[in-house]
């Protein structure tokens, strides 16, 4: 639970998950589709995903202006 902490949008994500799953055992016990209309919606798809682009720049701006360049260097992949 910890790490829901680190993530704004993480337990809405993990909620929609849990959403998704019930809602595709229920489409495939009752062989009837619901909310295909809604999941398969092009504008809420690039809502969502401009959203999340600008979360994470937020979230990037804010990690660069609060640490120097060695201690992003020191945690990164590349080093």
């Amino acid at each position: 639970m910890k790490s829901f902490s680190y993530h704004l949008l993480g337990p809405l994500f993990f909620i929609a998950c849990l959403f998704l799953l019930l809602l595709m055992i229920v489409e495939l016990v009752t062989s009837k589709v619901y909310f295909r209309k809604h999941l398969y919606n092009k504008q809420l798809a690039y809502w969502m995903g401009g959203l999340l682009a600008v979360y994470h720049t937020i979230r990037l701006i804010i990690f660069v202006s609060t640490h120097d360049i060695t201690s992003i260097l020191k945690e990164s992949v590349w080093m």
